[in-house]
């Protein structure tokens, strides 16, 4: 009798194993296609983060180039008004 019954728990541990082993295989696989997901998600990431940030070094590098042209604008702007009221001034009035 207490043979019967080891044998019985020997087979369904072995009818467990059986069960098991494909879920394990899934499961490894699955871990396999995350590690790689997660390689390719974060050279993505950095290839990003690095295009960002030399798109952000463009943008400033324009952003200091059209404050000296603003300014320069602004400049000539006041030199064009200081010319115009000199003009006004120098006329003869009627």
């Amino acid at each position: 009798m207490m043979q019967n019954t080891f044998e019985e728990m020997r087979e369904q541990i072995h009818e467990i194993r059986n069960l098991l082993g494909p879920i394990d295989l899934k499961l490894d696989w699955l871990d396999g296609k995350i590690t790689a997901g997660r390689a390719s998600f974060e050279a993505k990431a950095a290839d990003l983060e690095a295009r960002v940030a030399e798109s952000s070094l463009r943008i400033d590098k324009q952003w200091e180039k059209i404050s000296e042209q603003s300014d320069e604008l602004a400049e000539q702007s006041e030199r064009l008004q200081r010319i115009e009221q000199q003009l006004k001034s120098g006329l003869p009035r009627k």
